[in-house]
Formats: C-alpha cells, sequence, structure tokens
C-alpha cells in the first residue's frame, strides 16, 4: 500500500464573517470600503466604533461567530506527491491536478446582504478576507495506485473567497492536516453587510461523510 500526500496550496487565504454591532454598522456602511479593510487593525477604535462596543483589543480573525476557515480556492491546483514510511517525499512522482476536473459534492453559501437595513430582516456583520500564497493543508490517501478521478471536495461560497473546506478520496473523507500552514499575505478585503441565518447554510446541517458516499456511488 502506497500513500500519496495531497497538498492545499498556492493561492487562498483566511476568512471570517461575524456579527457586528448596530453602532458599528451605521457608521461604516456609508463610509469607503478601503475604511472597513482599516478598521481590521484599528485595535485602538480610532476609527470610529469597535466591532462589539467591547472595551478590550479584539483583532478581524476573532468577529467569526458566523464561519471562520482558512484554505485555497475550489478552482485551485492540488499538489500530489508519493511519500515514503520515513514521511519524506520520494522523488520523481510528484504532478498536479486540477479541482475544477475533481467532482464537488456540496458548496455551502454565507452571503451578507447589503439591501437589508432592519433588525428584523437580519443582524448587522462583517466579512474580512485575508488573500494569502502558500501551503494551507495537506491530506494522505494510502492506496496502490492514485487515480485523479477518485477524489471530491466540499466548498463554502461567500462575498470574498470560495473555500475549499471538505476533501475526500474514493468515497472516504480525508483529514485535512494544517500543521505545515504557511502562507504570504497578498491582499485584504471586507466587506459589511446583514447576516440572515435562513440564507446560512452551516456545517451542521450537512452529514458530510453521508453526502460524500452518495454522490460517490452515484459516479460509479
Amino acid at each position: 500500500m502506497k500513500t500519496f500526500r495531497l497538498h492545499g496550496q498556492r493561492y487562498g487565504g483566511e476568512l471570517t464573517i461575524g456579527k457586528v454591532s448596530q453602532k458599528f454598522y451605521d457608521h461604516f456602511k456609508d463610509k469607503d470600503p478601503h475604511d472597513l479593510q482599516e478598521k481590521a487593525f484599528d485595535y485602538d477604535n480610532e476609527m470610529g466604533p469597535s466591532f462589539l462596543n467591547e472595551d478590550d483589543e479584539i483583532y478581524w480573525h476573532d468577529i467569526d461567530d458566523i464561519e471562520h476557515m482558512s484554505g485555497c480556492w475550489i478552482d485551485c491546483e492540488l499538489r500530489v506527491v508519493e511519500i515514503n514510511e520515513n514521511d519524506e517525499e520520494i522523488d520523481d512522482t510528484e504532478f498536479y491536478m486540477d479541482l475544477d476536473d475533481c467532482l464537488q459534492v456540496y458548496s455551502r453559501e454565507c452571503y451578507l446582504d447589503t439591501h437589508l437595513d432592519t433588525e428584523e430582516e437580519g443582524e448587522p456583520a462583517v466579512t474580512y478576507f485575508s488573500a494569502e500564497k502558500g501551503e494551507f493543508w495537506y491530506a494522505d490517501v494510502k492506496c496502490e495506485e492514485f487515480n485523479p478521478s477518485k477524489v471530491m471536495f466540499g466548498g463554502v461560497e461567500t462575498d470574498l473567497a470560495n473555500l475549499v473546506e471538505s476533501i475526500a478520496y474514493n468515497g472516504k473523507e480525508l483529514e485535512m492536516i494544517y500543521d505545515d500552514y504557511s502562507s504570504t499575505g497578498k491582499g485584504f478585503e471586507a466587506k459589511l453587510g446583514m447576516y440572515n441565518p435562513k440564507w446560512h447554510e452551516q456545517i451542521d446541517s450537512y452529514d458530510i461523510e453521508t453526502v460524500i458516499k452518495e454522490e460517490y456511488a452515484d459516479e460509479l
């Protein structure tokens, strides 16, 4: 039995979506988007109200009670390489494959609406995305010979990024390991809007293992 390592890398980043106070929303909703981006690093609240009327310093990636994830884009390339029993890469076994060529078994959505303005229709929230380039996660596959057509994945769609959330092979979900996460910042984006939980497909609403098995069975 061989071990092949799938690397989620190149382009992706860290995404957070979290609720903010009405005061924060009212202050920033008509301002330039650049102000909302800079607010993420305004730890002394010199640019306006704090995220949640708190007195302590809050970092942007802690405003994440709705969603928080890191990873590669759903249309990225996976780097695949065989590794030996010492967890070392075997020479001349590396190749790349496009996730675009793989089956996407589910896609969760979490968008903010910029047209809602009342608490009855939603709650104020902000999305932040740190665009990055680098190594995000890896997952190991044990098999006799690796077949790219057996790779499947699930993703999350948001206003600022569509990221890989789960990866599977041969109908079985793989463990995504983030121990080697290493990246360089390439940009930073922000969006303010209203969050309605009715439009949020939460991870708890998916039995990922069952979805993967059913989709894989349909492909056979």
